[in-house]
C-alpha cells in the first residue's frame, strides 16, 4: 500500500464543513473502492466490450474525457456563460462533475494497471509533477524579481 495511506489508515469515512459535508474516505478506502468499481466495469460491460480489450481501454479513457466535457458545462451553468440561460448552476455542481472526472480518471488508471499501488504511484506523480513545475516557477521567479 502507498505510504500517504499509513497516515490516515484506522480513520472512517465521515462528512466534515472542510469538505462541504461530503463523504471522505480514507486513501485506503478510497483506492479499495476504485478497485471495486474497475471490477464491477470490467465485468458488467456488454459482451462485445468484454471480447475486445481495445475497446475497453478506448472506454475507460474516452469516459474521462467525457466526464471533463460535463465539469466544463457545470462550470458554464455556474458562470451564466451562457447569456440566454444566466447563472443555472451551482459551484456543488462544478465540484460533483470535477470528482466525477477524477474517479473516472483514476478507474481507468486502475483498468491499466490492475494494482491499486501502482494506481496511487501514477496519481501521485502527476500531483508531484505539478509541485515540482510550481516550485521551478516560483524559483525562476524569486531570480528575475532579484534582477537576475
Amino acid at each position: 500500500m502507498p505510504e500517504p495511506a499509513s497516515r490516515v489508515r484506522g480513520a472512517r469515512p465521515h462528512e466534515d464543513e472542510a469538505s462541504g459535508g461530503r463523504l471522505r474516505l480514507t486513501l485506503d478506502e478510497l483506492l479499495q473502492a476504485v478497485e471495486i468499481v474497475d471490477a464491477h466495469v470490467d465485468s458488467a460491460m456488454s459482451p462485445p466490450y468484454q471480447e475486445q480489450p481495445l475497446a475497453q481501454t478506448w472506454a475507460r479513457v474516452t469516459k474521462v474525457a467525457s466526464e471533463a466535457g460535463e465539469a466544463i458545462d457545470a462550470l458554464s451553468a455556474c458562470t451564466g456563460e451562457n447569456f440566454r440561460r444566466g447563472i443555472c448552476g451551482t459551484r456543488d455542481a462544478v465540484l460533483g462533475e470535477l470528482g466525477d472526472a477524477v474517479s473516472a480518471a483514476m478507474c481507468a488508471i486502475q483498468h491499466l494497471t490492475k494494482d491499486t499501488g501502482a494506481t496511487w504511484a501514477v496519481v501521485s506523480a502527476a500531483v508531484e509533477k505539478a509541485r515540482r513545475r510550481v516550485a521551478q516557477h516560483s524559483a525562476a521567479a524569486r531570480q528575475e524579481a532579484a534582477g537576475g
